[in-house]
């Protein structure tokens, strides 16, 4: 079973790997295609906005269809797209190609949950859930470290298109390892009670807190290391750019370490604390990121993206309490709605980042702080929120 979970986790941590490897290499790609920043920015956000609008919805198919063909045919479709995308030689078929990947990959990770809540014991799921989100924080780091030769050896088609030359080994192999009767959807393996709808999951009021939970961490996470982290750095600490990397890689070592050793206190002190305890963490750090004097060396500044990153990989516990919450054969929906409202809050925190740009008579530094002030009200709405998370599973839920 350990080996079914590993190989079903794979795609998704290469989708994080490839997905951080582009955000390095922007400026190539901009430059060979010869396209504007805003052309980018659409590039970019035609990935981001099937993850938001398609993720319940490939969940709920993932739940009637089962892992094992979902998860499989998604593999093959996000590698070739990643083929397609290397290979462009436009940014209108590039940006096509990055929609229609995000569309398949809005399959791969309610898939691994789906996985998981069938075939691992109910004391375990959040131990797998926390180890895979340090895959998926470890591949974010990797691609990130990744990015630097890759730009010196002008070499990112080929690595952003490494994908498809493993995609058929990995999808035979995923066919194979997930013939499980409880992967291949309703009706296999005695199973004969159709998964709940997405309105009835959603209907949970767990469901509900935990997705406002995954958003202020889950969310926080994606705008402060795509966008915040590497800005305040350069804006209000003033470290040099060598650091700005290091700064936001010990963010993502945070949240990758967080994962595991969250779900290990979640153990001792049960879901609801330990989400409270970690957003709050969470907020203090944000505070002290945005408004301790500027005099900051890299070390300081790492541990305090440290313990940002620590506390916002309580989304893998947000995560845990969804799946707790419905049947074993909705753990895919409930993951789906989940991860949709990770990926709404970072673009919508990213795009008000963005727009402060245009507020006349605001410097940097101020604009930097006031989106610090904003996110600290998310994130405080988010332990508000949390409190009412019940630690117990709800009747007829995944056990």
């Amino acid at each position: 079973m350990l080996l079914v979970c590993c190989l079903a986790a794979l795609p998704t941590i290469v989708h994080a790997l490839t997905q951080s490897l582009f955000g390095g290499v922007m400026t190539d790609i901009r430059a060979l295609l010869e396209v504007s920043s805003f052309s980018m920015g659409v590039m970019a956000a035609a990935f981001n906005l099937p993850a938001v609008l398609l993720q319940p919805g490939a969940g709920a198919l993932v739940d009637r269809l089962g892992a094992q063909r979902t998860l499989t045919a998604a593999t093959v479709g996000y590698a070739a797209c990643c083929a397609w995308f290397a290979f462009s030689g436009s940014a209108s078929n590039a940006t096509v190609a990055r929609l229609v990947m995000g569309s398949f990959a809005a399959f791969l990770y309610p898939a691994f949950i789906s996985v998981i809540a069938r075939l691992v014991a109910a004391e375990g799921r959040q131990r797998a859930i926390g180890l895979m989100q340090m895959a998926i924080g470890l591949a974010g780091v990797s691609g990130s470290l990744l990015a630097t030769p890759v730009l010196a050896s002008d070499s990112w088609r080929l690595a952003l298109g490494g994908p498809a030359f493993t995609a058929l080994p990995l999808a035979i192999a995923l066919w194979i390892m997930l013939a499980h009767p409880l992967l291949r959807g309703r009706g296999a393996g005695g199973v004969t009670t159709p998964p709940l709808r997405l309105r009835q999951v959603l209907a949970i009021p767990d469901i509900r807190r935990a997705c406002v939970a995954a958003a202020g961490t889950g969310g926080i996470m994606i705008a402060l290391g795509g966008l915040l982290n590497p800005t305040n750095a350069r804006v209000v600490w003033k470290l040099p750019e060598a650091s700005w990397g290091t700064v936001n890689a010990a963010f993502f070592i945070g949240f990758a370490l967080g994962g595991p050793i969250l779900a290990r206190v979640a153990r001792s002190f049960g879901p609801r604390r330990t989400l409270c305890g970690a957003i709050a963490l969470l907020a203090v750090s944000l505070a002290a990121w945005a408004y301790l004097p500027v005099e900051q060396g890299v070390a300081v500044a790492c541990a305090f993206t440290f313990c940002a990153g620590l506390g916002a990989s309580a989304m893998s516990i947000a995560v845990g309490v969804a799946v707790r919450a419905v049947p074993v054969d909705s753990a895919g929906a409930a993951s789906g709605l989940v991860v949709s409202s990770v990926a709404c809050s970072g673009m919508v925190i990213q795009a008000a980042a963005m727009a402060t740009t245009a507020i006349p008579g605001t410097t940097p530094v101020g604009r930097s702080q006031a989106c610090a002030a904003g996110v600290i009200v998310i994130v405080l709405g988010a332990l508000w929120v949390a409190r009412k998370v019940t630690d117990a599973p709800a009747p007829g839920s995944s056990r």
